[in-house]
């Protein structure tokens, strides 16, 4: 039988009489029950009067050996009861996964650098908190609610075509929050704050060339030494180059691959294919096949709102044939965050700064998203002025990243782990440190000067060259994607 809530968990507060239907392993925290599924690790440390408990896996680039228990036995011993402590030696750590920290006096909970490793909470009634928050619905016994305005917004073609891409702290059920990157929860209040910006790495371009190569190194390092089969796609693009390049001496015990399922891949294909063949590793293009009624079925049971985008068909590959454990997949998210994405798509602040009117523009839908948007802008603020991280930037980072970047992770739970080697708050934290101009569209000359110092081999191919009819083959891909996904949406139905 499929398992639906795979890689998922439940935090339940001991109050609520809670009979658990699904075949999930539990843990007791005082107060609290966590119910996990066994896919998902699990680790907890105690030392007199705290406790850490982990979810998911961490990993650190600098002692690539440690396991997630050993990495747990150093954040306790350094933390002298003390969370502050935690959150800066938590910065330099890297991996997918939420940390609940619970003292005499305090118990919160936040997750990786970007939020891959979602964490949703209920606003009233006995405490509940998850990864997912349809579980938090089905635990709590509620129906799940849009407003009027949500169902016309998921039929609405524009928003459709940016995949769902959303905006703010609430669910689309606005009764369940979420933390986005750069907060935390404190559970027992269930407010959300914001963490202090702190950083002591290097300052200097060359310092920081080899700071960033060190942990991208040290991350795939670290995750190969956690699962036996670690697969990497590649393709024409830069986060595809930057994580080939960090590689180079996992080249034999890597399985790089690229979804090759329509014309659309033609300069992937070309480019991954030809990179292969001149850097002498292996390489496989992988067909998929059209979404079938078994996998559909399933994957609309999981979802309240279920997204079907052009990759859905590549969780669909992973859920038949790469299910067993110790399997997980490499993505270069996260790198546009520091490669200044909103700046240059859509023309604004050259220095990484834009109007407040510019920042409400970019979700399209200014008279659904603008509160959101506006409260965050003031509440980030202080937070963009003492990091010197452009307010363009930070909205990548924990509104795209936090929200429409942790969806795809999310879904693809039910049939592969994933891992962002990118996802590490010191190694983004080092990269804005660097001039601007110097992480910017079309040279990237940060991010090509890091490439040579990787594996410099790796750009005998050009990045995301034009040719022949690309162009003309992303449109149309374009349209047919809207087209697509506009006949299925249409279909749902929405409860009160």
């Amino acid at each position: 039988m499929f398992n639906i809530h795979k890689n998922q968990y439940i935090l339940i507060e001991d109050t609520l009489d809670y009979n658990c239907p699904f075949d999930f392993l539990k843990e007791n925290i005082v107060g609290y029950t966590i119910y996990y599924d066994c896919n998902l690790n699990i680790s907890i440390k105690k030392q007199e009067q705290v406790e850490i408990l982990l979810l998911g896996f961490i990993l650190n680039p600098f002692s690539p050996n440690l396991s997630n228990d050993e990495i747990l036995e150093s954040l306790i011993n350094g933390v002298n009861n003390n969370h502050d402590i935690l959150l800066k030696e938590i910065q330099k750590l890297s991996g997918r996964f939420v940390l609940l920290y619970k003292s005499n006096n305090s118990f919160i909970v936040f997750n990786d650098c970007c939020g891959l490793r979602q964490i949703y909470f209920n606003q009233e009634g006995p405490f509940v908190m998850s990864s997912s928050p349809e579980l938090i619905l089905s635990t709590l016994g509620y129906t799940f609610q849009v407003d009027n305005i949500l169902k016309d917004l998921f039929n609405d073609k524009q928003f459709i075509k940016k995949e769902f891409a959303w905006y703010g702290d609430s669910w689309y059920d606005s009764r369940i929050k979420k933390v986005l990157p750069n907060h935390f929860l404190n559970i027992y209040e269930r407010t959300i704050h914001r963490i202090d910006y702190f950083y002591n790495g290097p300052d200097c371009y060359d310092d920081i060339i080899d700071y960033a190569k060190s942990i991208l190194r040290g991350s795939l390092e670290a995750i190969h030494n956690r699962y036996d089969n670690v697969i990497q796609p590649i393709t024409a693009g830069w986060d595809s180059r930057i994580l080939l390049a960090a590689s180079k001496k996992l080249t034999n015990e890597t399985h790089y691959y690229l979804f090759d399922n329509s014309d659309e891949k033609y300069v992937d294909r070309i480019v991954a294919t030809d990179l292969s063949k001149k850097l002498g590793f292996e390489f496989m293009l992988i067909q998929t096949n059209p979404l079938d009624a078994e996998f559909l079925n399933m994957f609309n049971k999981r979802f309240a709102i279920p997204r079907i985008i052009y990759k859905t068909s590549h969780i669909q590959w992973h859920f038949y044939n790469s299910q067993k454990l110790g399997t997980i997949t490499i993505n270069g998210n996260c790198t546009e965050i520091v490669r200044c994405y909103f700046s240059w798509t859509y023309n604004f602040g050259k220095n990484g700064n834009a109007t407040i009117d510019e920042l409400t523009k970019i979700s399209g839908f200014s008279n659904i998203f603008k509160g959101e948007l506006l409260k965050w802008i003031s509440e980030s603020k202080r937070f963009s002025d003492v990091s010197g991280i452009g307010n363009l930037d930070l909205l990548y980072w924990e509104q795209r990243m936090g929200n429409w970047g942790s969806m795809y992770p999310y879904e693809q739970d039910i049939a592969i782990e994933e891992f962002s080697p990118f996802n590490n708050k010191n190694l983004l934290y080092s990269i804005f440190k660097i001039n601007f101009s110097q992480r910017y569209f079309p040279d990237f000359k940060f991010f090509r000067d890091l490439i040579i110092h990787l594996w410099s081999d790796t750009l005998v191919e050009p990045i995301n060259p034009i040719l022949g009819w690309s162009l003309k083959l992303r449109l149309k891909k374009n349209l047919k994607r809207s087209t697509t996904i506009s006949s299925i949406v249409r279909k749902f139905k929405y409860t009160h």
